[in-house]
C-alpha cells in the first residue's frame, strides 16, 4: 500500500505494537511515529522487565513477595511492589510467550522516529525524561480527550457537547438521575469495555457500596458477569430492585458527563488509562480495583505518587469497599478532593493554548508538515541530485535548519554555506541552550524566575534573561524534542564551510564575533531587502520600485489613507504572516491604540484571529466600524511602503527577523510583542542594546498598551533620534563600499573562484 499510494505518505503513525510497521517504514525510509495508548508509567515498566528479570527480581517468589519494591525500573524505585507488576508478570515462567511478546514490542518503539504518548509533562515528567533516554523524541500530547474539547470548543464555541468515542450505546437516564443527587454525593462505578466480574465478585462490590451509605451509579454491562447462562442478568435485575433507594445501575453510561456531574464525588475504576485521565481531568478522588495489563501500574501511581485516591488491588470484600468508599467521599474527603482539584487545575492547563501538551501537538504537526522528524529520502534525493548534476555543483546554499545536506554535501566534497534566516543573536542563544542546562540555569523555576539574568550566553550577559530565551525553552522538560531538535540543527550548522547572515556587522558585531570562534567563515550580508533594492535601483535606476517578497495580496488603499495624515502621526501595527491572536487579545490591543489618542493602520490577516467559526471576522467588522475616525483596518499591507511612509512614526511588531530589520533601515522606533522563537531575543535586543524601542513581551494589557504607543509616539523623541540614527548607519552598509555590500562580492567571489572548501576534508 505504502509503494503504490499516490501522492507518496510523508509520515505513518502507527500503534505501538504493530513492529511490523517499523521494518516496512524503516525499508522505504519514511518517518514513522508510535503511539502508545496505555501509561507512560507502564510503557516503562513493559520496557525494564529485561532488568527485572537479570536483576533476579522475576519471578515472583509467591504471595508473601508481593509487597516486595523493586529496585530495576529507574524513577519508580521507591513506590513499585511486585504487586504493582503488569498481570502476566505474575507468571512462574518468565519464559512465558505473553512477556516476550510484550517486551519485544515495547523495545522496539525506540527505533521509531518519534513516540506520542497520552499525557502531560506534568503528569509524567520523570517517568517521560526515563523513556528520553531510549527515544528521544516523546510528544506528550494529552490528556487526549481534553485535548480534542478545548480545540473543537475553540473552533465552535464552549457551548459544543463533549465528543463521545465510546462504541457502547450510553443510557444518558443517570444523569437525570444525578441531577436530584446533592453536590459530590455520588461514587460512579465502572470497570470499562471489557472487564467482566463474577457473580460473587460483583455481589460483594454491591454490598460494601451499600454498606457504606454512599449513593452510587454501578455501569453493569450486559454479559460482563461471569457465571451460568442467564444467572448474571438475573443477579443485576435483583442488586437494581435492592439498589433503588440506594443507587442506580445502567448498562453503560455517558462517562465524561457523568464525571463531570457536580453529584459525583468519586470514581470506583478498573484503571484503565483513557478512564484514569478522564477522572484527573474532571478532578474526582478515584479507588483503584485493576484488573488486567497497565491497570495495576496506574492504580500504584494514583495511591502514591499523586495522591488523588486509594488502590485496592487484589481484595474483592465487602468490608474494604465499605471502608475506601467511606474514606474517598466522607473520612478522606477533604485531602482527597483538594489533591484531585489541583491536578485537574495543572491538566487542564496543559491541553490550553501556550499549555505543554496543547504545543507539544502543536510542535508534532508542524514537525510532520515541514518534515524535521526524518530526513532519509530527502538526503537520498538530494545526494542523487548532486551526483547526477551536469554541470556538476560547484557550491550548496542550504537552509540552516538541514542538516542532512551538510552529511550529504562533506560525503561529496562540496562546499556548502548554511543561510541562517532569523538572527545572530537568536542562533546564538540556539547555540548556548546546552551550556545554559549545564549550567543549571535551564529549566526556568517559576514566574518569578523570569527576570534573573542569564549568565551562560557570551556577549548578553548584561542583558539576556530567561524571558528573553525562545518561548520553547519556557518548557519544564530540557529533554522536549523541540529545544532538542533546535540545538542539534543549530550546532550542526557550524559544521558547513561558511554562514550567511541576514544582518551587518554593524548591528551584530559583537555577537558575530562569537559565532565565528564556533564557524570562522561568516558572511553578514543584510539587511537583505534593502541590498536588494540598492542593487536593482543601481542597475535599473532610482525610480525602480521597491521589489516586494510578499506571498499575500497586499491592501494598497492604506497608502492613500496615510497620504491624508500629518508626519509620524501613525503607528503601524502588524503581527506578521503566521501570529495568531486571540479575540481578547485583539480587543485589549484595539483599546490600548484607541485610548493613546494616537491614529493607527492595523493589519489583521484573515483567520487570524482565534476564536469561533465568524467570530474573528466579525469582531475585526465590529473594530472597523468603530475606529474609522482614528484607525484603518486592513487583511495585508504593502509593509516596506508603510514603514517608509513620512506619515509613519512607529511599529507595533511581532519583532520576526524580516520586519524588524525593515523597521531599522525606515528608521521607524518600535514596540515589540514577541510571540515565539527568535522573537523573544530580538525584541529584548531593539529595546535593551540599540535603544529603538520598548518590549512589551509577556503582557496585553490595553493600559500599557496606552502607555507604550504614547512613549514611542509623544513622549520619548529619543526614539526617533535613535532610530534615525541606526538606519543611517545600516543604509551605508548596503551601500556601494559599505560592509554588507562588500561581504556579498565577497561571497560571491569565493564562490566563483572555488575558495570555500576548507582543509577539513583534504
Amino acid at each position: 500500500m505504502l509503494e503504490n499510494i499516490s501522492p507518496p505518505v510523508d509520515c505513518i503513525i502507527a500503534d505501538g505494537f504493530l513492529g511490523f510497521a517499523i521494518d516496512v517504514a524503516k525499508e522505504l525510509e519514511i518517518p514513522i511515529i508510535y503511539f502508545r495508548t496505555s501509561s507512560p508509567c507502564s510503557f516503562w515498566v513493559y520496557y525494564s522487565i529485561p532488568d527485572i528479570i537479570q536483576a533476579g527480581e522475576l519471578p515472583i517468589k509467591g504471595s508473601e513477595d508481593m509487597d516486595r519494591l523493586l529496585t530495576t525500573v529507574s524513577g519508580m524505585e521507591t513506590y513499585l511492589r511486585c504487586r504493582d507488576l503488569p498481570t502476566f508478570c505474575r507468571e512462574t515462567d518468565i519464559e512465558d510467550s505473553i512477556i516476550k511478546l510484550f517486551v519485544k514490542q515495547t523495545r522496539k518503539s525506540p527505533q521509531a522516529d518519534a513516540l506520542i504518548l497520552n499525557t502531560a509533562e506534568e503528569l509524567d515528567g520523570p517517568i517521560l525524561s526515563q523513556i528520553r533516554t531510549k527515544c528521544p523524541r516523546v510528544y506528550a500530547i494529552g490528556p487526549l480527550h481534553a485535548q480534542l474539547s478545548t480545540r473543537l470548543k475553540a473552533k465552535h464555541g464552549e457551548s459544543y457537547d463533549h465528543f463521545s468515542n465510546t462504541l457502547w450505546e450510553v443510557d444518558k437516564s443517570c444523569i437525570f438521575w444525578l441531577d436530584k443527587q446533592p453536590n459530590r454525593s455520588v461514587i460512579y462505578v465502572s470497570f470499562g469495555s471489557i472487564t467482566s466480574t463474577s457473580r460473587e465478585q460483583l455481589v460483594e462490590l454491591w454490598y460494601g457500596l451499600l454498606n457504606s451509605k454512599t449513593k452510587f451509579l454501578l455501569v453493569v454491562r450486559p454479559n460482563s458477569v461471569i457465571g451460568k447462562d442467564g444467572e448474571g442478568e438475573d443477579v443485576v435485575v435483583e442488586l437494581m430492585e435492592k439498589s433503588k433507594d440506594q443507587g442506580y445501575i445502567v448498562n453503560w453510561a455517558p462517562q465524561e458527563a457523568v464525571l463531570n456531574h457536580p453529584a459525583v464525588g468519586g470514581f470506583f475504576t478498573h484503571n484503565g488509562w483513557n478512564s484514569t485521565l478522564e477522572s484527573i481531568v474532571a478532578g474526582v478522588p478515584m479507588i483503584c480495583w485493576p484488573y488486567f495489563a497497565d491497570q495495576h501500574v496506574n492504580s500504584r501511581v494514583v495511591s502514591e505518587v499523586w495522591k488523588i485516591g486509594l488502590d485496592m488491588k487484589d481484595v474483592c470484600d465487602k468490608k474494604i469497599v465499605e471502608k475506601m468508599v467511606n474514606d474517598v467521599m466522607v473520612d478522606q474527603k477533604e485531602e482527597f478532593v483538594q489533591s484531585a482539584a489541583e491536578m485537574a487545575k495543572v491538566t487542564n492547563q496543559s491541553v490550553n493554548v501556550g499549555g505543554s501538551s496543547y504545543s507539544n501537538l502543536d510542535h508534532l504537526i508542524e514537525d510532520i508538515r515541514i518534515m524535521s522528524l526524518k530526513t532519509p529520502k530527502t538526503m537520498i534525493s538530494f545526494r542523487e541530485m548532486m551526483m547526477n548534476s551536469n554541470p556538476p555543483v560547484d557550491c550548496v546554499i542550504a537552509d540552516g535548519f538541514s542538516g542532512y545536506a551538510i552529511d550529504v554535501a562533506n560525503e561529496l566534497g562540496i562546499p556548502i554555506i548554511g543561510f541562517r534566516t532569523s538572527s545572530p543573536r537568536s542562533f546564538w542563544v540556539y547555540y548556548s541552550i546546552t551550556d545554559i542546562i549545564k549550567a543549571g540555569e535551564l529549566p526556568i523555576r517559576g514566574s518569578e524566575d523570569m527576570d534573573r539574568l542569564m549568565t551562560t550566553v557570551p556577549g548578553m550577559e548584561t542583558y539576556l534573561r530567561c524571558r528573553d530565551l525562545p518561548s520553547f525553552c519556557r518548557k519544564p522538560d530540557i529533554e522536549d524534542s523541540t529545544v532538542q531538535l533546535i540545538v542539534k540543527q543549530t550546532r550542526k550548522s557550524t559544521q558547513a564551510d561558511a554562514l550567511i547572515f541576514n544582518t551587518t556587522d554593524e548591528l551584530d558585531g559583537p555577537i558575530l564575533s562569537q559565532i565565528r570562534t564556533k564557524c570562522a567563515n561568516i558572511y553578514p550580508i543584510g539587511p537583505l531587502h534593502a541590498q536588494l533594492n540598492t542593487r536593482l535601483k543601481a542597475k535599473h535606476g532610482e525610480s525602480f520600485d521597491q521589489f516586494s517578497n510578499t506571498l499575500r495580496e497586499e491592501d494598497k488603499s492604506c497608502i492613500p489613507w496615510l497620504d491624508k495624515q500629518p508626519n509620524r502621526s501613525v503607528i503601524y501595527v502588524s503581527f506578521g504572516s503566521i501570529t495568531s491572536t486571540s479575540r481578547d487579545q485583539l480587543v485589549e490591543l484595539w483599546y490600548g491604540l484607541l485610548n493613546s489618542k494616537t491614529k493607527f493602520l492595523f493589519v489583521v490577516r484573515p483567520d487570524s484571529v482565534i476564536g469561533k467559526d465568524g467570530e474573528g471576522e466579525d469582531v475585526v467588522k465590529e473594530l472597523m466600524e468603530k475606529s474609522k475616525d482614528r484607525g484603518y483596518i486592513v487583511d495585508w499591507a504593502p509593509q516596506e511602503v508603510v514603514l517608509n511612509h513620512q506619515a509613519v512614526g512607529g511599529f507595533l511588531t511581532h519583532s520576526g527577523w524580516n520586519s524588524t530589520l525593515e523597521s531599522i533601515v525606515a528608521g521607524v522606533p518600535m514596540v515589540c510583542w514577541p510571540y515565539f522563537a527568535d522573537q523573544q531575543v530580538t525584541s529584548r535586543v531593539v529595546s535593551t542594546v540599540w535603544k529603538i524601542g520598548l518590549d512589551m513581551k509577556d503582557v496585553c494589557d490595553r493600559k500599557i498598551v496606552e502607555k507604550m504607543v504614547n512613549d514611542v509616539m509623544v513622549d520619548q523623541k529619543e526614539f526617533v533620534n535613535s532610530a534615525t540614527d541606526m538606519a543611517k548607519v545600516i543604509n551605508q552598509c548596503v551601500s556601494i563600499g559599505g560592509s554588507s555590500s562588500n561581504n556579498l562580492d565577497r561571497l560571491i567571489e569565493d564562490i566563483r573562484m572555488k575558495r570555500l572548501k576548507t582543509t577539513k576534508r583534504l
